[in-house]
């Protein structure tokens, strides 16, 4: 669909197509409540897909707009020019820190979020830059987003550790495990669709295998989504069963 749609599947499926990196709808209100329960570790798949932010599979983030943003914050750009170059060029105003791991994105950091809060309501970010440095988040200038957040990601899908260490793969490598995909389907209203041929590829594996594509084009049977009173559920009730006797079919 991304190459025979590409319309609608921008609109609705970015992240799915490599378009961007998905921002996390807001966590509902007991969140917190549920996450000192234990719930992001007893009840993973739920919990993270329900509160990723506070369960930690979406993290507070920023990321230059432009590619001359290292240039015009050497010439100072940041200083002269702060609301504009902290909206355009955050990670390079130093709005966020810089991480290896996350592909362009930087995290943000606020020493303390109450009093951000405080003074960004008496309306002190329209141009001072030192706010907006020490409270990036309360102005506005980060966002939660779903990606993966260990360069080890890919390597820990093919062990299986999304479903043999679910609760610490799902916040350390959402996107690589399908979470982020399936944010993005329930967010956006977007029905599960499988390809023709995804049962005999998830009976083959598949799913642990070769999990990016498969995430992609073999959701339900992968048993990323579910898509009511679809025949390939069953695929997914199969494997997941299966994982539970420990790989092992019944005799």
């Amino acid at each position: 669909e991304c190459d025979t749609n590409p319309e609608m599947m921008r609109r609705t499926c970015p992240t799915s197509c490599s378009m961007c990196t998905p921002q996390c709808p807001k966590d509902q209100m007991l969140c917190p409540a549920w996450a000192e329960f234990g719930e992001c570790d007893s009840n993973p798949q739920f919990a993270v897909t329900t509160c990723p932010v506070t369960c930690g599979a979406c993290k507070s983030m920023c990321k230059d707009n432009n590619d001359h943003c290292s240039h015009w914050a050497e010439v100072g750009e940041c200083t002269s020019n702060p609301a504009a170059m902290t909206k355009e060029c955050p990670l390079s105003c130093g709005v966020c820190k810089a991480a290896e791991s996350e592909g362009g994105f930087g995290y943000c950091n606020e020493s303390n979020s109450t009093e951000c809060k405080e003074r960004v309501a008496k309306g002190d970010c329209t141009n001072d830059l030192t706010l907006m440095l020490e409270c990036p988040q309360a102005c506005g200038l980060c966002a939660h987003v779903c990606t993966d957040h260990d360069p080890q990601c890919s390597a820990w899908v093919k062990e299986e550790k999304c479903t043999k260490e679910r609760a610490m793969m799902l916040q350390k490598c959402p996107s690589a495990c399908g979470l982020c995909h399936a944010l993005e389907l329930e967010y956006n209203d977007v029905p599960c669709v499988d390809d023709d041929e995804c049962p005999s590829w998830a009976r083959a594996g598949q799913c642990d295998s070769n999990r990016p594509f498969m995430i992609a084009k073999c959701p339900i049977s992968c048993g990323i989504c579910h898509e009511p009173d679809h025949p390939n559920l069953e695929v997914a009730r199969e494997l997941k069963e299966k994982k539970e006797r420990g790989g092992k079919d019944e005799l």
